[in-house]
């Protein structure tokens, strides 16, 4: 499990402002504008990890969503070779 520093953790704080913003999307039945939002949402590189595990890395690719964090901590390339988190 990564460490994250204050430093590290200010990047996510983006994310406590589109999530109620996420969630209301998912409620209207929005799934473009979910989509979208889910998008921008900064991810922990386990949580990557873990859905590059359980859906694959073509489907990660697929969702387009964002992999700084696991290209930060795994590599680039990270989704196209085994990682040992």
């Amino acid at each position: 499990m990564a460490e994250y520093s204050e430093t590290d953790l200010n990047r996510f704080a983006r994310n406590d402002e589109l999530l109620p913003l996420v969630l209301d999307a998912a409620r209207r039945g929005d799934e473009a504008e979910e989509d979208r939002l889910m998008r921008q949402m900064i991810y922990p590189a386990e949580s990557l990890l873990w859905l590059k595990d359980f859906l694959g890395a073509d489907q990660v690719r697929a969702m387009g969503l964002r992999t700084d964090e696991a290209d930060r901590q795994f590599g680039k390339g990270w989704l196209d070779r085994h990682v040992d988190a």
